[in-house]
């Protein structure tokens, strides 16, 4: 499987609180089956600067454990991008790493965003050469209110994420229908786990896995938690930038 909404790097944002968090995180993501994760701390241009130094040096130290520990997982760069006015500047420029140095960005929005700013913010991304992965859908209200923006979204040319967690757990009986709802119409194209540490937003992908075969069918499946974010991963349309941002990514697995 491929994960590839993650905050598993350590002490750059709410995700991972230290090297030993990030590490058992990565053990339990091997064991499920987890091959490839994109570490996709928070950034919010304009706000809050991405934490590149201390993203970078601790992205190492987990690659380096990988290789020490025998695990077969690569880590990927990348970030999780709160829409602002300056985050197609912030993409295009390098200054918030896009997924895997592609030409895909992971973009979230407030929960209350109204639909007229997503219309917008996807256009402006677009216009700017990039290619949109809206994180988390379930948690904006506008789309749980009017179903068929799913529909324009993915007009608009954004790939829709859910959270491994809407999948397994329970949201309520309104919450669990729109869920099923959208993984059935196809409106969703990747489940990703969003781990933030080992309780409450636990790498959970395995969970996801065992679910959507069930309910969605084996080949469905595997399009949602592995086909689908790996093609992102490796359509590395920026080399320059991936260069950059990877680093010495093969050498250190």
């Amino acid at each position: 499987m491929t994960d590839i909404h993650t905050h598993v790097v350590f002490g750059v944002d709410d995700g991972s609180r230290s090297l030993e968090m990030s590490q058992e995180m990565l053990r339990e993501a091997a064991e499920a089956g987890v091959t490839e994760i994109c570490c996709t701390s928070h950034c919010r241009p304009g706000h809050r600067d991405f934490p590149r130094q201390a993203y970078e040096e601790h992205l190492a130290q987990l690659r380096a454990f990988l290789w020490e520990e025998g695990l077969e997982i690569t880590l990927h760069p990348g970030c999780e991008i709160m829409y602002t006015s300056e985050a197609a500047a912030a993409a295009r420029t390098g200054a918030a790493p896009t997924l895997g140095g592609s030409g895909f960005v992971l973009l979230e929005f407030m929960p209350e965003t109204p639909w007229g700013m997503m219309q917008h913010a996807l256009r402006e991304m677009g216009n700017a050469g990039l290619q949109v992965l809206v994180a988390h859908v379930e948690r904006y209200a506008c789309l749980r209110d009017e179903f068929s923006w799913l529909e324009e979204m993915k007009d608009l040319g954004a790939t829709l994420q859910m959270n491994a967690q809407t999948v397994i757990r329970s949201q309520g009986f309104l919450g669990d229908r729109w869920a099923r709802k959208a993984l059935k119409a196809g409106m969703i194209d990747i489940v990703a786990s969003d781990m933030h540490n080992l309780t409450s937003r636990k790498p959970n992908m395995g969970e996801a896995w065992k679910v959507l075969k069930k309910e969605l069918g084996e080949d469905r499946a595997r399009e949602l938690v592995e086909e689908t974010p790996h093609r992102i991963l490796t359509s590395r349309v920026q080399r320059r930038r991936a260069r950059r941002w990877q680093g010495r990514e093969t050498g250190d697995r």
